[in-house]
């Protein structure tokens, strides 16, 4: 008996949502927060580290996918690095539009200006959420994150641009619960919010605070010769979803003490994969290039053996100018 087909599978099951995550950043922790409740249709390329029953992963390819014909209780997009031309999105809109389901897009607080979050603020039940610095995740790269994890590898607090440069600390649990609840539970009380701290926070105050939970690390100072980015205004419409500071500071100290396990990040791991390939095709090119090369050159070879044999033939015969001939096009063969 064959297995049932996913829109069946899915209309057996509790009340689906639909999570568009093709680097797998929010995806599962949304579908483990929500799986009691909802069947969560996770589509990414990223593998699920412990594959669960409670939800159904589709394998995204780069192409916007054919998305089941379910009545999906919430259509969820999480930007990914590679979708800049919002191909995806566009194309769940569309399907959201069509079949009136309501549709939240993700995008980084660095991102906060992308043209796509205006098309999914004029469809009537669209929600946009920009997230902060996540520092709880070594797949999450920013500048919060990335003095945690110098830390973690040298032992060394330090910061860039004397430490005045912005960032935007939050917690990997505060992003995916602020959109679950806003999204799901109290969905008339923002339209568009930003899940980042309130007011101004530079890598500096960062380092303040990881030194206070390590009274035994010294600041640095790091000479760089990158050009601080100025940050991007935040709207006149946004909601400020900040967490607790007490909340943020263990989300920090967990992440501090916890043993750093080298590992690749995931899209680094894609691209190295991807460059395997190409130096797999080019040699594979190569090698056939020079087969090519030296059956010609054998051919060529042969041939001019043929001529001179015939070269020698006709000299026997007395005919001079057939040999002169057949001798020349000999030549030229070697």
């Amino acid at each position: 008996m064959s297995p049932p087909l996913l829109s069946e599978r899915i209309s057996l099951e509790r009340l689906p949502i639909f999570i568009a995550d093709p680097d797998g950043l929010l995806a599962y922790d949304i579908a483990e927060l929500v799986s009691d409740e909802f069947l969560p249709v996770v589509l990414t390329r990223r593998p699920e580290k412990t594959p669960s029953s409670k939800v159904i992963t589709i394998s995204y390819r780069s192409k916007v996918p054919k998305i089941p014909e379910n009545a999906f209780a919430h259509m969820y997009y999480v930007q990914s690095a590679n979708d800049t031309s919002g191909g995806l999105l566009n194309g769940l809109l569309k399907e959201a539009q069509i079949r009136d389901i309501p549709l939240s897009a993700v995008f980084s607080r660095r991102n906060i200006h992308n043209p796509l979050v205006e098309k999914v603020l004029k469809y009537s039940k669209g929600k946009v959420f920009f997230y902060g610095d996540v520092v709880d995740d070594p797949d999450f790269i920013n500048p919060a994150s990335q003095i945690i994890l110098r830390v973690k590898e040298q032992n060394e607090l330090s910061v860039t641009h004397q430490g005045l440069r912005s960032i935007f600390p939050v917690s990997k649990y505060h992003v995916v619960s602020s959109v679950i609840r806003y999204s799901l539970v109290d969905v008339d009380e923002v339209s568009v919010a930003a899940i980042v701290p309130v007011g101004e926070m530079y890598e500096l105050s960062l380092a303040r605070m990881i030194q206070k939970m390590f009274p035994n690390l010294s600041l640095h100072f790091l000479n760089t010769k990158k050009i601080m980015v100025q940050d991007q205004v935040l709207r006149s419409d946004v909601v400020i979803l900040s967490e607790p500071d007490n909340a943020l500071r263990e989300a920090i100290e967990k992440e501090m003490s916890t043993k750093r396990v080298k590992k690749t990040h995931f899209l680094i791991k894609e691209k190295q994969n991807r460059a395997r390939k190409y130096v797999v095709y080019a040699f594979l090119s190569i090698i056939a290039f020079l087969c090519i090369f030296l059956f010609l050159s054998l051919g060529m070879a042969f041939f001019g053996q043929r001529l001179l044999y015939r070269s020698i033939e006709s000299v026997r015969a007395m005919s001079f100018a057939d040999a002169q001939k057949q001798a020349e096009f000999a030549r030229s063969s070697f």
